[in-house]
Formats: C-alpha cells, structure tokens, sequence
C-alpha cells in the first residue's frame, strides 16, 4: 500500500541527495509527492513538487526520458495542478496544468505530452467545466490511439465519460463502466480516480442506489489500500446520493456531509470543504 510506497520513495530520495545529481533528486522529490498526494498530504507533495520545479531545466529531458521513460518537468507539473487544486487554488492550477502542457508539446516527447493532456482533462472535471475536459479527453484519445499508450487511453475515456453525463449524454456512463473494469485490471492501485467520476455521474443522472452502492464500495477500496487523496468528496457525494433515494435519508445524509468537512479541514483541502460545506447549507 502507500504508506510501504512513501518509504521506498523517502529512500530514494536520501540516496539521490547523497549523489548529488539533480535528475536523481527530482526523481527523488518526485517520488515521495507521488505517494503523498493519494496519502491526501497535499501541502507537504506541494513543496516536494515545487523543488523538482525549481531544479529542472530542459536540458536534462533526455536522461529523464532515458533512464524514466518520462520527463519530470512534465509530470510534477501535472501532479502539481491537481494538488493546487485540492489546496483551493483553482486558478493556479489551470496555469500549472497549461504550462505543464506546453512543456510537453515544446519538447515534442508523446508520452509525457499524453500524461499532461490526461492530468488536464481530469482537472477541468473537477473544475466542472466539461467542454474543456471533452476537448482535452479528445486529444489525449487520439494521441493514445496513434502511440499505443492504453493508460492513457482509459484516463481519457474517463473524462470523456464524466464529460457527456455532464452534458446530458447518458451513454456516457456505460464509457465510465468501462474505465473502472480497465482501470482494475491494469493500475488497481488508481481506481479512486475513476471510481470518484463514476458516482458523481450517476448522481448526475438522478441513479441515486447506484452512486451509494458505488460510494460505499470507492471508501471501502480507498480503506484498503491507504487511498485518502478523494474520501471528503467520497463521502459527500453518498451523503448527496442518500437524499436522492427513494426514501430520502436525511440524517444519514448531514452526517456524511459532516463527515466530509471533517475530513477536507483535516486535509486542508479547501476545494473539497468548500463542496461540502454548500452541500451541507443545501
């Protein structure tokens, strides 16, 4: 799980302050934000994300490329708009995620392009702005197609999903399913990211037994394998699942929503506070 990760990386990272390589310490640096950030520790991932952005220059993209198969400067840049995101810094993370990109497409690498465009497209879900996720999603969709990134391909399909249910599309959910069984089967360890996309679709959509089933089952995953980076949104969109049943539960419903503010000031996490604190007041 991610605790056993976090100390794998946090040697990693002793190592490569020891050897005194900048693209090691980036790795390094890297690394441990990773994990921090499906930890749910998004301010200390922030200033690990930030040194390897300090640090980087173009330069070095080849050894990255080399020895990682990834370029650095990409990848903290995307990581680091999600957690700018998490933080309460919309705007900030929109930037980051855009020069992230541009950062791609200038040294013209198709992998680290796709892995920017993908972080993007699921940003602009959570800024609940699903023109933008489309034309993202569609992008990364082609490029994955082209260069045989399958990962990529899921991540895009999800937005894409999330996307049309947003927009009124319902057949964008059975795309959603479908992330998720792939999603199990190739990278388990990253079903949260799928699994949040899917409930908030099916809310959308008025399938309120879905979305809890789906909730219950996304708190009990994250539980296991030490997932918090999503349980305060988890928890508030069963909350806004279990007013939309048949039998509306409303006690059980403020208490999730309390649950969730709870959990997002523990965090610090102000975007997802904000959420429930208006699902609270609603």
């Amino acid at each position: 799980g991610y605790p056993h990760a976090l100390e794998l990386a946090q040697r990693l990272l002793r190592m490569a302050d020891q050897s005194s390589d900048p693209i090691q310490a980036q790795q390094g640096h890297f690394a441990v934000a990773d994990t921090l950030y499906w930890q749910a520790d998004f301010q200390t991932a922030r200033l690990h994300l930030e040194q390897v952005g300090a640090t980087y220059l173009p330069a070095h993209h080849k050894r990255h490329v080399a020895d990682f198969g990834e370029d650095v400067g990409v990848t903290s840049g995307a990581y680091l708009s999600w957690v700018l995101w998490f933080l309460g810094f919309p705007d900030q993370a929109r930037e980051t995620s855009r020069q992230a990109v541009a950062l791609a497409r200038q040294l013209g690498h198709p992998y680290s392009l796709a892995y920017a465009l993908t972080f993007a497209a699921i940003l602009h879900c959570r800024l609940r702005q699903p023109e933008k996720a489309l034309a993202l999603a569609e992008e990364t969709l082609e490029l994955a197609s082209q260069h045989g990134f399958p990962l990529w391909q899921i991540g895009a399909m999800l937005s894409r999903g999330w996307a049309q249910v947003l927009q009124g599309k319902r057949d964008g959910i059975e795309s959603l399913q479908q992330c998720v069984d792939a999603t199990r089967a190739a990278m388990g360890g990253v079903t949260l990211v799928v699994l949040g996309p899917l409930v908030d679709a099916y809310n959308a959509l008025g399938m309120a037994d879905a979305a809890r089933t789906m909730s219950d089952e996304a708190l009990a995953t994250g539980g296991a394998i030490g997932d918090h980076h999503i349980e305060a949104e988890l928890q508030r969109l069963k909350g806004e699942s279990l007013l939309g049943i048949a039998d509306p539960d409303e006690a059980q419903a403020e208490a999730c929503f309390r649950q969730a503010l709870e959990i997002s000031k523990r965090q610090r996490a102000k975007s997802l506070e904000l959420r429930a604190a208006m699902s609270m007041a609603r």
